[in-house]
């Protein structure tokens, strides 16, 4: 599996910069879904794909502090996922709030080329 992550101003990381924030079982919790998806097991509980408007981006979903969603798009052809925004999920609002837009904005921002990701090797 190949990861990238969109890069956001300063930081061009923002999946690390995120994980090493988190609690220890958050981590620990992170692992566990990472090694799930890496042996291609794109399901739930922890893997959502987006209908509607948001149709072709889904979300890696990490329950463990809080519920958090990283939000992405799967290249299933190429074996690959770029992260677009992480958020966490309570009450069936994403906190923030424009997370999906944003992540929507971000994909197309990459598509047309105004945008690049870097690969990422997530700590897994």
């Amino acid at each position: 599996m190949r990861w990238f992550c969109y890069p956001t101003g300063d930081e061009p990381d923002l999946w690390a910069h995120w994980l090493a924030r988190q609690s220890k079982r958050a981590q620990a919790k992170h692992a566990v879904v990472m090694r799930f998806l890496s042996d291609g097991h794109w399901r739930g509980p922890h893997w959502r794909a987006l209908v509607g408007a948001y149709q072709g981006l889904g979300e890696i979903r990490i329950a463990a502090d809080r519920q958090w969603r990283l939000i992405g798009r799967r290249e299933e052809a190429e074996n690959a996922f770029t992260l677009l925004m992480i958020c966490y999920h309570k009450d069936k609002v994403y906190d923030p709030r424009d997370a999906l837009e944003t992540a929507l904005r971000r994909w197309r921002e990459i598509e047309n080329g105004l945008e690049r990701t870097a690969r990422h090797d997530h700590p897994a």
